[in-house]
């Protein structure tokens, strides 16, 4: 007999976000429904613009919904006083504190809704914020000031402080913006960690679509007003990441989960060859321009031949030259425009 699936510990019933401006709302999302599960890392996903800030905001408590309600483990939201919804919530924004402490003082910060702001240190929370600090891997650095991190160390720390506040859901805000790819993925590997290690329930917005991709368990696709959810492999196959870019001038491959741009198709090229360096000669084609295609009368042919070193061959009516790199392949088209 299966175990029983994990009751969701966030969720969302009709609702709609927005603002309130005088006597009027203005809505970005109406009627949504979603929800999340302990032991889920769940990546918000949508174009600049489309309300994942706002919708974080409204999840978080920090801004109410125009309708609708949220419940966090079965407690409306809004019914909830802020000390009360600190001991369930955490919220790491993307905002670069500049606060004049130590990296150990600001993690202990995150203890207030059991401590209040002016509450002495037990030791239960001593030891919380110790573990933050070694579950985020900042311990090194605990008595440092915070303005003297890079970007990648400061915000494993803003996460300690959320991780040292305990509560069953983190919710964050574009935490890998502005830091680079090493670092993105030390972030996005610690969150995945939090939430399958210690059954919590992360949420987060990001841009690092191909991250996103191979690492979160659930995606919430935000686009024109509507969110879809589910499992990354699904929301691919049924054609939702390809609906959300269009007209963006960004293309997703679904035959490799890859995102590319959108460019004009000039001259064709066929292209044969099964290998790695198959895949990066077709990046190349159409990275500057050509079309490739299945066959076609008057159509150049790059073939890739496998071996070591890896050799091209491009064949042309009666012509063929052999390269020994992709520049060199698309030097020899380029040639061949000219004729």
């Amino acid at each position: 007999m299966s175990s029983p699936l994990p009751l969701p510990y966030l969720t969302a019933e009709q609702l709609t976000i927005g603002y309130r401006r005088g006597r009027h709302d203005h809505s970005v999302a109406e009627r949504l429904a979603v929800s999340a599960s302990p032991g889920q890392l769940i990546g918000l996903l949508g174009p600049n613009g489309c309300g994942k800030s706002t919708l974080l905001r409204t999840l978080a408590g920090m801004q109410p919904p125009l309708s609708g309600r949220v419940l966090v483990n079965g407690h409306v939201l809004t019914h909830l006083s802020p000390a009360r919804r600190a001991t369930h919530l955490a919220v790491v924004l993307s905002e670069a504190t500049d606060a004049n402490l130590s990296v150990y003082d600001l993690v202990a910060t995150g203890r207030y809704p059991y401590t209040g702001w002016f509450g002495g240190m037990a030791a239960n929370d001593e030891r919380a914020v110790c573990q933050a600090l070694e579950q985020t891997n900042t311990q090194h650095f605990v008595h440092r000031p915070i303005g003297s991190l890079s970007d990648g160390e400061r915000q494993r720390v803003m996460i300690a402080r959320a991780v040292a506040q305990d509560t069953p859901l983190l919710i964050l805000d574009e935490p890998t913006a502005h830091l680079d790819v090493s670092n993105r993925v030390a972030v996005l590997r610690l969150l995945l960690r939090l939430a399958h290690e210690h059954q919590k329930t992360v949420l987060l917005s990001t841009h690092a679509l191909d991250l996103a991709l191979l690492m979160v368990d659930q995606l919430w696709l935000m686009h024109a007003g509507q969110l879809q959810a589910g499992v990354p492999e699904d929301l691919v196959l049924r054609g939702e990441l390809q609906l959300m870019f269009e007209g963006e001038g960004v293309t997703f491959d679904r035959h490799t989960g890859t995102f590319g741009i959108a460019r004009p198709t000039g001259r064709a090229v066929r292209l044969e060859g099964a290998s790695p360096e198959r895949f990066w000669t077709r990046r190349a084609l159409e990275r500057t321009g050509y079309a490739v295609v299945n066959g076609g009368q008057n159509v150049p042919l790059v073939r890739v031949l496998a071996g070591s070193p890896v050799r091209w061959v491009v064949e042309f009516g009666d012509a063929r030259w052999e390269e020994s790199s992709i520049a060199a392949v698309l030097d020899q088209l380029g040639a061949l425009k000219t004729r």
